[in-house]
Formats: structure tokens, sequence, C-alpha cells
């Protein structure tokens, strides 16, 4: 940790390693802080796996992850644009859940221009899904 810079040496004890109070105490605080979750959380409300997390909403640049080495933290701020996005918005992955079908399926329909995505994102795009276009697919197939 300290040779992530998380942690500060004190470098009056060059023989042996001392963490000033005040470094553990920083740490601490950005562990207990409210602006920032463990990936974990954060996967939990996204309704996906940690793994999806960092495929989806990481590479696409809506979400970066601090690693603290044994904690890996995402902002709440940023969990809570994604939870707002998801309200118009699904993935390609939740839109099969939805309709029932494998995974493909979906890729199937947009191949064939009945369903139309949307790529977010910055990096490695995202492609997502009007919640209300795949809600009218399934309607229309019961």
């Amino acid at each position: 940790m300290i040779k992530k810079g998380i942690l500060v040496k004190d470098t009056n004890y060059p023989l042996s390693i001392k963490i000033p109070k005040v470094s553990v105490l920083r740490l601490k605080h950005k562990l207990l802080s409210e602006n920032s979750i463990s990936t974990k959380q954060a996967a939990k409300l996204l309704n996906c796996s940690v793994n999806w997390l960092g495929e989806y909403w990481c590479k696409s640049g809506f979400l970066t992850v601090e690693n603290l080495v044994y904690w890996k933290l995402v902002q709440q701020k940023d969990v809570d644009e994604v939870l707002k996005l998801k309200e118009t918005y699904m993935t390609g992955a939740e839109a099969s859940k939805l309709l029932g079908m494998p995974h493909s399926h979906i890729t199937n329909l947009q191949t064939q221009g009945l369903i139309q995505p949307i790529y977010l994102g910055t990096g490695s795009p995202i492609r997502l899904f009007k919640r209300s276009d795949v809600q009218c697919m399934k309607n229309r197939n019961p």
C-alpha cells in the first residue's frame, strides 16, 4: 500500500516501516466515506456481476475504480448517474433476460432492424436499448 501511495511511510525511520496515524486515518476515512462504495456493492445496485461492472460500466467510462489493494471503490455519484440512465435504458443482457431469450437474440433483433441500440460512453462504448422499445417487443411477442 506504501508503493501505491495509499499509505505514507514515516521517513524519520528509514530502516523500518512506520506509518503515521494520519495516513491510516486518511485511508479509514476514505473507506468509510459515503462518497464511495465497493465494486461489489455497486455491482449489486446495478444488477450485474463485479466482472460485468468492469466490462459494461468501467470500460465505457461511466465508472472509475479506485484500487486500494485490498479494497476497490467507485464513486457513489457515478453509480447514481448509471442508475438514473438505467431508468430509461437497459443493457443487451438485461433486455435478453426480459424477453426470456438467449443473449444473441437481442443482437439478431438489432441486425433485423427491429430494435435500435444507442451507444454511450467513452473508450469502449456500451450498447444500450430503450426500456420502452424492449417492453414493446415483449408485449408483441408474449
